[in-house]
């Protein structure tokens, strides 16, 4: 998967980075952190050879990433570092975070604490606000969905 970014030195546009995006495989994820800045707003022009962030899928209350994400087939995910910290045994994670998302192959479900799961077909959107849910695929092949997910302040007591 390609990551191409552009950029602006001296008036001019330019490719300022084209490359790889290596995927991280954790708890029936294949994630891939395409994008992400720290430090909102940005400032332009930028020469954006390098984002400015620190590695980590999710952004701080002040930033936003960019993920492109292949969901494995229930039953067949691993353990693993990524995605460790907030997935639970069960599947269930929370995220101080606003995730935007589009379905770009396959069929993928969202399942919340009281049970219910809506089904997404390809194109459809989600905007998981910060809430208790796991994700289902259970079809054979991965589903590809494509986030923007931005930084957020849990209120307190929530």
């Amino acid at each position: 998967m390609k990551r191409v970014i552009t950029g602006e030195r001296y008036g001019t546009s330019y490719l300022a980075h084209v490359g790889e995006v290596e995927p991280v495989v954790s708890h029936g994820f294949e994630m891939r952190l395409m994008w992400g800045q720290d430090a909102l707003p940005l400032q332009l022009p930028t020469t954006a050879e390098s984002p400015s962030h620190d590695g980590q899928f999710f952004p701080p209350s002040d930033g936003v990433r960019m993920t492109l994400i292949h969901f494995l087939p229930d039953g067949q995910g691993s353990g693993g570092d990524a995605l460790g910290a907030i997935v639970e045994s069960d599947g269930f994670h929370r995220t101080d975070s606003q995730d935007v998302g589009w379905l770009i192959s396959g069929e993928l479900g969202i399942e919340l604490e009281d049970g219910s799961v809506t089904w997404l077909e390809p194109g459809d959107l989600i905007v998981q606000n910060g809430t208790r849910h796991r994700w289902r695929n259970r079809n054979s092949d991965p589903a590809v969905a494509g986030f923007v997910t931005l930084g957020a302040v849990r209120a307190l007591g929530d």
